[in-house]
């Protein structure tokens, strides 16, 4: 029929249709149904049962969209975190396009592909533990504060209610069993966390990087380093008064100063 009415051929199917419903009893534009959802199932193995429960998640993202996508400050606003590097980076895997924003079909893929695989019970022993170090088998509010304001900059309000939508049995404190249906409720946060972690290696080899720098330029630590003590340094050493040590500091600071990486420069790590 497509031959003799020389049209193209698509890939959606009647489930298509059925999703384009839903879309539109959202007052959603229906093409954010249109997933080609024969190509879904048979490269994810989802069927129609669960692309929908998937798109009732969706919605919970997109909603108030103007056209039913969901921007970066969506997905920040629905992980209750401000926008940083580590969160840029996590939309970007789901926002294959690079419109800037993540569609239905894009989120269904960003979520079986990053999200879902990161999401094992390896690690979210692993994260639990960073959040209870001594083992108490919780985590208070203050913990959380500690680790995601230092890992994603999140503020004190976003802090609890995060807290308040973890600890739904209202304890007080996050217990394992809680910490891990959060996390089965929002796997994002998995692969947010692995990208938290690659970073901050990358950050750590860097300063590692540096400080071996300033040693070897000014000659400190030479038992750990094999090397002997620059003249420059021993003229120093054996300078008395407060005077020359203040000149002394003084020239330190500024070499330090240069030494530092200009805001914005991108450092390549081995």
């Amino acid at each position: 029929m497509a031959a003799k009415l020389d049209v193209p051929v698509t890939d959606h199917t009647y489930d298509d249709c059925k999703l384009m419903e839903v879309a539109l009893q959202h007052n959603l534009p229906i093409e954010i149904g249109l997933i080609e959802f024969n190509k879904i199932n048979q490269k994810l193995g989802l069927n129609l049962e669960t692309v929908r429960e998937l798109m009732s998640k969706y919605l919970e993202i997109a909603r108030d969209s103007e056209d039913g996508r969901i921007t970066l400050h969506k997905f920040a606003q629905y992980l209750h975190l401000p926008v940083t590097a580590v969160l840029e980076e996590v939309f970007s895997l789901y926002d294959r396009s690079g419109t800037g924003v993540i569609d239905f079909r894009e989120y269904i893929i960003g979520l079986s592909l990053v999200s879902q695989p990161s999401n094992t019970e390896e690690t979210i022993q692993s994260a639990f533990k960073m959040f209870d170090p001594e083992g108490t088998g919780h985590i208070t509010l203050e913990r959380l504060g500690k680790i995601m304001y230092s890992a994603f900059g999140m503020d004190a309000l976003q802090i609890r209610q995060l807290f308040r939508d973890v600890d739904v049995d209202g304890l007080g404190f996050i217990t394992y069993d809680q910490f891990s249906a959060h996390a089965q409720k929002k796997p994002e946060y998995a692969k947010l966390f692995h990208v938290y972690q690659t970073l901050h290696s990358a950050r750590e080899k860097v300063q590692q990087a540096d400080e071996a720098e300033r040693r070897l330029e000014y000659g400190l630590d030479p038992p750990q380093l094999g090397l002997t003590r620059s003249p420059d340094v021993e003229l120093r050493e054996r300078r008395d008064g407060a005077a020359a040590a203040e000149e002394f500091e003084t020239a330190v600071a500024g070499d330090l100063r240069s030494l530092t990486p200009t805001a914005g420069a991108k450092v390549k790590v081995a």
